[in-house]
């Protein structure tokens, strides 16, 4: 298993094949991932991804420029998608060695998995048209009078039994036989074949579907925690725009770490849910700026940069001021929240012009060992209100 960082050019140790170039030649890749010839070698560069990318010749695993924790990952996953995290209430002793974000979500999917069957899977009643040799249920007159008729111990019957063939065991099972394709580590893959007989399954799309369109209640609650991680596991469901498509990076595992940040930071910092663009028009078209958070009328934008070892690009602060302007126009302001290995500070930017203050940017750097619900707190105190 080979290691490299995101926004670094690394030196490959192995060939890319022609699969392996066409496939980095996609418009929608080409923006992630730029490998380059070079004397000594092919080198790759990846941009704002991480994950696990599975090549021809070897797997890749990704980690971010930031030092994030792969256990960090899924608590800013689910949180970004307006879930508590599954692991939040337990601490788990990852058994996974050198493991990274998607084989620690196949570990605690068969954590999960391993508990429902423990407890006894949920059955509900379903229908089922069957032929018995006696009435059991309700007769079907049109069948019987098609198929078998005046066979009397031939009768078309439409029972409602008891069974665990429901969606909610089906979505275990198949994100259970998906783990048993793809996790990086054989042990898991074993794992996770031997524990996927023991379920009901369907195909990985109709698991997709039911986990796109599912919902929980007081029959089903106990399962909310196997289906939060056979979404990451399957990239269903609320974090399927999270991640690369699968239709491009198949069994690859990449989540658009930027993506995941601006969510993070919208809940965090308690916005609005629907945010009005600021439009600038110009000749033939109009384009649209539209920050990541609104707290009230004051604009907060996510940068997944790391602002501890640099200063705020110009871009950057031209930005800030068109939302700044455009947002609280009577006395300018706004907000940059990016990722921090110190404790969460804020420090702000004064925007002048010939001595006079036109606008000021708050700088908030928030710490990403701490989890997202308790930096949330910290973060509405140091908003400016």
């Amino acid at each position: 298993m080979n290691r490299i960082r995101e926004q670094q050019t690394t030196l490959l140790d192995f060939p890319l094949t022609e699969a392996d170039l066409w496939k980095f030649d996609d418009p929608t890749l080409s923006k992630y991932f730029t490998p380059r010839p070079t004397a000594k070698g092919m080198t790759l560069k990846v941009n704002k991804v991480v994950g696990l990318l599975k090549l021809d010749n070897a797997d890749l695993v990704i980690e971010p420029k930031i030092p994030v924790s792969g256990d960090m990952l899924l608590h800013w996953l689910h949180y970004a998608t307006n879930k508590d995290h599954p692991i939040s209430s337990q601490k788990r002793r990852w058994d996974t060695d050198g493991a990274y974000f998607p084989d620690m979500a196949v570990e605690a999917l068969l954590d999960e998995c391993r508990t429902l069957l423990r407890d006894q899977l949920r059955k509900d009643y379903q229908p089922s048209n069957t032929v018995e040799p006696a009435i059991r249920g309700r007769l079907d007159l049109t069948r019987q009078a098609t198929h078998r008729y005046g066979m009397l111990d031939r009768l078309h019957v439409r029972t409602f039994d008891r069974t665990a063939q429901i969606w909610e065991n089906e979505v275990c099972g198949a994100a259970l036989q998906h783990a048993a394709k793809t996790a990086a580590n054989p042990q898991l893959r074993q794992q996770a074949r031997q524990l996927a007989v023991k379920f009901p399954s369907c195909t990985t799309e109709a698991a997709r579907t039911a986990l796109a369109r599912s919902w929980h209640n007081r029959l089903n609650l106990r399962y909310r925690a196997a289906h939060a991680w056979a979404e990451v596991v399957l990239r269903a469901g609320g974090v399927s725009d999270l991640f690369l498509p699968r239709t491009l990076v198949g069994d690859s595992h990449l989540m658009v770490i930027e993506k995941v940040w601006e969510r993070v930071v919208h809940r965090m910092a308690g916005s609005a849910t629907k945010i009005d663009g600021v439009k600038i028009h110009r000749s033939h078209h109009t384009a649209t700026f539209t920050p990541d958070a609104l707290v009230g009328q004051l604009p907060v934008d996510a940068k997944w940069k790391d602002y501890d070892q640099r200063s705020v690009t110009r871009e950057d602060i031209h930005q800030l001021l068109t939302y700044a302007h455009a947002y609280q126009p009577d006395s300018p302001r706004a907000v940059i929240v990016h990722p921090s290995t110190k404790p969460t500070a804020k420090h702000t930017i004064d925007v002048k012009h010939l001595g006079r203050r036109v606008a000021a940017v708050d700088v908030i750097s928030v710490d990403v060992a701490v989890p997202p619900a308790e930096n949330s707190a910290l973060l509405q105190t140091l908003l400016p209100h």
